[in-house]
Order: C-alpha cells, then structure tokens, then sequence
C-alpha cells in the first residue's frame, strides 16, 4: 500500500478531478480515475470483470504518462508496469512480480504527473469506453 501522504495526495485529486460518474473532462482527472479503477477492479475482483475497457485504461496511461514528462528510464518502467497489469488482468502468469506494487508505482506516478501538469489539459471523451 502506498504512503498515507501519497494516498492523501491521490484523494485529493479524485475528489477534485473525477466525476461522480463517466469520463473525466481534463486528463489530469482520467489518469487518476483510470488507475483508481483499475486498482477497484483488482482489490474488488481479482480482475474476473477485465474487459476491453481497462484494455483502454492502459493505453491510455501509458500513452500519456509517457509523454516526455518522464526520463527515457521511467517511461520504460511505466511502459513495463502496465504492461504486467495488463497481462495480468487477462489472467497470464506475471509471477514474481507483486501486482499491488505496480499499481502503487503507476498511482504515484500519476499523482507526481499531475504535480508537473497543474494546468488543466482537456480530455476527449473516448466513445469506445463505456464506464
């Protein structure tokens, strides 16, 4: 489990960037509610629900958390993280890597995100995704 600072840091930004329901309007907010729910999905379900739209999820953290805000070394790493998340949730085999803590690795690394991008970035709503 992530720190009591971090995990305060990334309710305060749940609290003020996602919306009781659907898509968040800046990307700032979808980084924080993709990770959450995805972390929900595990904690929650064990993954049994993983479907097309965390396939989304992942792509879209992956894309925009390596967007240049990071070193070459920590897109790596997050590029990595997401893609044993990714695996996992369709149910391969990641043994030997501890699934909670790539999700606490990519949840700081979207709070420290939105620490370096204070300024509200739009998102587009994506139609393919239905929660």
């Amino acid at each position: 489990m992530q720190s009591n600072r971090l995990q305060s840091q990334f309710d305060r930004l749940w609290k003020a960037l996602v919306p009781k329901s659907g898509q968040a309007n800046t990307v700032q907010g979808e980084l924080v509610r993709n990770i959450g729910n995805m972390q929900d999905e595990l904690y929650v379900n064990g993954y049994a629900n993983w479907d097309d739209g965390y396939e989304i999820y992942c792509k879209f953290l992956q894309t925009n958390l390596c967007d240049g805000t990071f070193s070459s070394d920590v897109n790596a790493g997050i590029e990595r993280d997401i893609d044993l998340i990714r695996a996992h949730g369709r149910g391969k085999n990641v043994s030997g890597n501890n699934i909670d803590k790539l999700h606490d690795d990519v949840q700081a690394l979207v709070v420290e995100w939105c620490e370096k991008h204070p300024k509200a970035i739009t998102h587009i709503v994506n139609s393919r995704l239905l929660r």
